[in-house]
């Protein structure tokens, strides 16, 4: 069986008591019973969904946009102003990253036009590292606003860009942090 989960409306310290009985003689009753105290903490839940504007196969050097949309799924707590949420990729092997992502209230490093286009040429190995962040709060059931992070690829084949989300607050749910996407390239005109 997989962990048990639990989930509390607050974070808080609680005892945990446990006892067992036998029908049968015991001759050590003092090991029958144990209590421990359980903290529980705050915790968001924050997802990332990661889309492409690419549709089906695409030609390769056609420019194509990655949208990544980071959402609090459920917390059961807003996630609190001053917690560094970002997200990280690195640029995807086989593709471009032509220019800074854009995205409202996400900053971008680098930062620097002159830095891009981001290049990661041979493709399954991917490239620079790429980070947005923010420092606001985000209620549960809410999402930040999208980056846009635009891309070419000049390979054929499948390029797979690979996003995450992450900050200093605890995630009650990891599973949903990471998404790939996968892009169809055929020959170029």
């Amino acid at each position: 069986p997989g962990p048990l989960r639990v989930r509390l409306p607050a974070a808080t310290v609680g005892a945990s008591s446990a006892e067992v009985t036998s029908p049968t003689a015991d001759s050590n009753l003092t090991n029958n019973a144990l209590t421990r105290n359980i903290t529980a903490t705050a915790a968001a839940n924050l997802a990332l969904t990661a889309t492409t504007s690419a549709s089906g196969t695409i030609a390769a050097g056609t420019p194509y946009n990655y949208i990544l949309t980071v959402g609090n799924n459920g917390g059961p707590n807003d996630l609190p102003a001053g917690q560094a949420p970002k997200v990280t990729f690195n640029v995807p092997g086989g593709s471009s990253i032509t220019s800074r992502p854009t995205g409202a209230g996400w900053p971008c490093q680098p930062s620097s036009a002159s830095s891009y286009p981001l290049t990661a040429p041979t493709a399954g190995v991917p490239g620079a590292l790429v980070t947005c962040s923010r420092d606001d709060s985000l209620a549960v059931g809410a999402s930040f606003p999208s980056i846009t992070v635009p891309a070419v690829a000049n390979v054929t084949g499948t390029v797979t860009g690979t996003f995450t989300v992450n900050s200093n607050f605890a995630d009650g749910d990891t599973t949903d942090n990471t998404q790939s996407v996968h892009v169809q390239l055929g020959s170029g005109t």
